[in-house]
């Protein structure tokens, strides 16, 4: 998913695909030379970290609100797949048991009170490797 909000540069070498083909007219032609200077090194992390600290209040919001913030960069694409599919900012309750949150912070502080029920809905893997990225970010969890 790209978030380009004033520029998006798309790089191309040898023939252009058929999307970009097809729809040149929508785009702008240059050369890197106009973006970067040729000597300039080019460098490219392996990921992308943030170094704001999240709060337990920063995350009173649903999971695709989250994902649009600058705080969510560095979260892995299946844990942005299993935020969707659990946080999706209704309460869901299937054969008696809540499978959907309404905010992040809501699941969290559900998980205190039944963390069994928290791990099988959002996946017992996914959310311990979930709750560490948390933990790194600064979130004290509880």
């Amino acid at each position: 998913m790209t978030r380009a909000k004033y520029e998006l540069i798309i790089s191309y070498s040898g023939k252009l695909s058929k999307f970009i083909s097809g729809s040149g007219h929508l785009f702008t032609f240059s050369r890197w030379s106009e973006h970067s200077k040729p000597t300039q090194a080019i460098a490219f992390p392996r990921s992308i970290t943030n170094n704001k600290k999240l709060t337990l209040d920063d995350l009173n919001i649903p999971a695709l609100d989250f994902l649009y913030q600058r705080t969510a960069i560095g979260l892995p694409s299946h844990l942005q797949d299993r935020l969707l599919l659990t946080v999706t900012g209704v309460r869901s309750i299937t054969g008696g048991r809540q499978t959907e949150w309404p905010t992040i912070k809501d699941m969290l502080l559900h998980d205190r009170i039944d963390r069994p029920l928290v791990s099988r809905a959002f996946g017992a893997q996914w959310y311990a490797e979930f709750k560490e990225w948390l933990r790194q970010a600064g979130v004290e969890i509880g």
